[in-house]
């Protein structure tokens, strides 16, 4: 059991963690102590984010205490790879005190912490949601409730069923953002999917969420937040078409809820994202994938080029006679079923376990 104090945001107190970002000690609550002085702590948390505290608290501790920095609530194509984590080091002089975890999977350098956040927010909110505090007053997961994670059984697939199901959300000039404008304007000729309009405001249904709080997600286009769209849009088409966080990046990999939210909800997935992504995929989780759709995209590493031919990939599905797609898809339900049990089957990853780890390599 390692001593902590919360130092993780403005309204953090001593003696416990704030319910908003408390997840990853939610599902192991019995390896921290939350100590009510900063003088008692192992461990003092902060943010990535509010890194501008690092050196007013390093003056606080003692040599044995240790910062131990969350970046787990944003990942992009620049971020936690060796070098950005070790230009971080680098302005507080690779201070041995300083911890980063981060949940960059390629990233296994020992003197920091690779920790799977957001597979480990996946199988919690939607196999195991008691056992985390407070879940609708989180990060992310803001005015939410158990019917948000409720999953539908999967079945076969009707011919009323449409072909593709593309939810995307831009809200910034970055690059994944103009890659989900070049997305949408392609699949805008093609009628038969469920797609996101931009200008129009087209907005999918959410399972068991206020309209309240819908109507904030509708004013507020912005990251930030984690609203699995409605079962039913799963359940009456055949394929996901998205693009991913990580698009361009060779030294991160990073699976999010955009992958992870058609995984569990029983979908095939059809994505863009960076080199091997869909191998990582496969390598690290143990995902399977159909053999009818063309993923040969995966394995180009010039960016420009893995994008022509995932379009390319997308528009033979699109262009697949639908009762031969029906056919296909239902072959193959045993796929479906089978990516959703690992998120039942799969152990949680132990921050707790991690960052010991990181503690015994550093000779603490």
């Amino acid at each position: 059991m390692f001593k902590a104090f919360d130092y993780l945001t403005p309204n953090s107190q001593g003696g416990t963690v704030h319910q908003m970002v408390s997840m990853p000690f939610d599902l192991e609550p019995e390896k921290w102590h939350w100590v009510n002085r900063i003088k008692e702590a192992d461990i003092v948390f902060i943010q990535y984010e509010h890194t501008n505290t690092i050196n007013s608290l390093l003056n606080k501790l003692t040599p044995n205490q240790l910062i131990v920095v969350l970046g787990l609530w944003h990942i992009d194509d620049w971020m936690f790879d060796e070098r950005h984590l070790q230009e971080e080091l680098d302005r507080y002089g690779n201070d041995k005190r300083i911890i980063f975890v981060h949940t960059n999977y390629k990233n296994q350098n020992k003197n920091n912490v690779y920790y799977d956040m957001l597979f480990n927010r996946q199988k919690a909110y939607f196999t195991d949601y008691e056992k985390l505090r407070s879940p609708g007053e989180k990060v992310w997961t803001y005015g939410t409730s158990k019917l948000v994670y409720e999953l539908d059984n999967i079945t076969p697939k009707t011919n009323s069923c449409k072909t593709y199901f593309a939810p995307m959300k831009i809200y910034n000039p970055g690059i994944r953002m103009k890659l989900r404008k070049k997305l949408h304007n392609f699949l805008s000729s093609y009628t038969d999917g469920y797609l996101s309009n931009i200008k129009d405001d087209v907005f999918f249904d959410i399972n068991g969420v206020e309209d309240s709080i819908v109507q904030g997600i509708k004013q507020n286009s912005f990251g930030g937040t984690w609203f699995p769209m409605h079962n039913k849009y799963y359940r009456d088409s055949i394929v996901s078409v998205y693009v991913e966080t990580i698009t361009i990046s060779n030294r991160v990999f990073s699976a999010t809820e955009k992958t992870f939210d058609p995984l569990i909800k029983g979908h095939f997935i059809l994505p863009y994202s960076n080199y091997k992504n869909l191998e990582y995929l496969s390598s690290v989780y143990g995902f399977i994938f159909p053999k009818w759709i063309d993923y040969s995209y995966d394995q180009i590493s010039d960016d420009e080029l893995r994008f022509e031919k995932y379009l390319d990939s997308v528009k033979s599905i699109l262009e697949t006679d639908k009762n031969l797609l029906i056919k296909w898809a239902n072959q193959d339900l045993k796929i479906l079923d089978y990516n959703r049990n690992i998120f039942y089957n799969r152990t949680y990853d132990s921050l707790y376990q991690r960052i010991k780890e990181c503690v015994v390599y550093r000779g603490y």
